[in-house]
C-alpha cells in the first residue's frame, strides 16, 4: 500500500508544533502559510482525523494529533538519518562497523561487553528514549563496542563523549587518546554526535572543542564541569560561577558546538545562565 501522506506534509505538521503556529512554520520551512495549512488539512482529510483544535486563535494538538506528532518526528528523523548515511557512504565511509581484537584477547570478554551495552540500549529505547549519551569514555575500543551495540540493536541517536586531561604534550584521555583521534574514531565507529565531558573546567573545554573541531565538521557535544573541585571548610566546592561559564559557553557556540550542557558541579543556575547567554 502506498503512503497517502508525503514527508513534506509530515514536516509541515511538525513545524506547526515546533515553531508555535502556522505563520512561524511557513517561515521556518520557507513556504507560504497557505501551503502549510493545506499540508495539515491533507493529513486530516486523508486519514480521517483531527490533528489540531483551535483554542482562540491558537492551534493545539488533539490527543490524536499528539500521537501523529510523535510518530511523524520518528519518521522525519529516520529519513534524515538515511540521507546522512547515504552521504557518508558516498564520501567513502564503511557501511559496517568492524571491531578488531588481538588474538590473545579473551573473546568472551568482548562479547560480554557487547551484550551488556546492547541490553542497556534496548531497554532505553523500549522505555521511550530518543537517543543515548555514551559518556566519560577513555578508550576508543570500549567506546566503539558501546556504539556498535547501540547501532546494531536500536534506532537510537548515539552521542559519545570522552574525558581528557591536560598535560605538557597536550590533551589525552587516560588511555592516550587525543581530542582529534577521539573525534575521528568515534565518528568512524558510527556515533551521530561526538564530544567531551567531565574532568575539566569551561576554559579547558574550549581548547578541547577547538581541537575536536579541527578533526570533524559533524555535530559536537560539550558538557563541562564547573571547574576543578576544591576542598574548603570541609566541603567540596566547584569554583566556576554560572556567569563565568556562560561567557565561555558563548565561545563554544561560536565554534559550532550545537549541544552544550553541564557536568560535575553545575546546577540549575548554571543551566539557566547558559540558556540566557545563548538565547539572549
Amino acid at each position: 500500500m502506498s503512503a497517502k501522506i508525503t514527508l513534506d506534509q509530515w514536516q509541515a505538521l511538525l513545524a506547526v508544533v515546533d515553531e508555535g503556529g502556522y505563520a512561524n512554520a511557513a517561515e521556518a520551512l520557507d513556504k507560504s502559510q497557505s501551503a502549510i495549512s493545506y499540508a495539515v488539512q491533507k493529513i486530516e482529510t486523508e486519514l480521517g482525523v483531527r490533528a489540531f483544535s483551535l483554542e482562540g486563535r491558537k492551534a493545539k494538538l488533539t490527543e490524536t494529533g499528539q500521537m501523529l506528532y510523535r510518530q511523524a518526528k520518528v519518521l522525519v528523523e529516520e529519513a534524515e538519518r538515511i540521507e546522512s548515511t547515504a552521504i557518508q557512504l558516498s564520501q567513502g565511509w564503511e557501511p559496517l562497523v568492524r571491531v578488531a581484537a588481538d588474538a590473545l584477547f579473551p573473546q568472551h570478554c568482548m562479547l560480554s561487553a557487547l551484550d551488556a551495552f546492547a541490553q542497556q540500549a534496548v531497554a532505553l529505547e523500549e522505555g521511550g528514549a530518543d537517543g543515548v549519551v555514551i559518556e566519560t569514555m577513555t578508550a576508543l575500543e570500549e567506546a566503539t563496542l558501546a556504539i556498535k551495540a547501540t547501532k546494531d540493536n536500536t534506532k537510537l541517536i548515539v552521542m559519545c563523549t570522552m574525558t581528557f586531561d591536560p598535560g605538557p604534550r597536550g590533551f589525552f584521555t587516560m588511555m592516550g587518546v587525543t581530542p582529534q583521534q577521539a573525534a575521528e574514531g568515534l565518528t568512524s565507529a558510527g556515533a551521530d554526535v561526538v564530544g567531551a565531558n567531565c574532568g575539566n573546567g569551561i576554559e579547558v573545554m574550549v581548547q578541547v572543542a577547538k581541537e575536536m573541531r579541527q578533526a570533524t565538521e559533524g555535530h559536537l557535544l560539550l558538557h563541562s564541569n564547573a571547574g576543578i573541585p576544591q576542598f574548603k571548610d570541609g566541603e567540596i566546592v566547584y569554583p566556576e560561577s554560572p556567569e563565568f561559564m556562560a561567557e565561555h559557553f558563548r565561545t563554544l557556540a561560536g565554534l559550532g558546538v550545537k549541544i552544550l550542557g553541564g557536568c560535575c558541579g553545575t546546577g540549575p543556575d548554571h543551566i539557566r545562565a547558559l540558556a540566557k547567554a545563548l538565547k539572549g
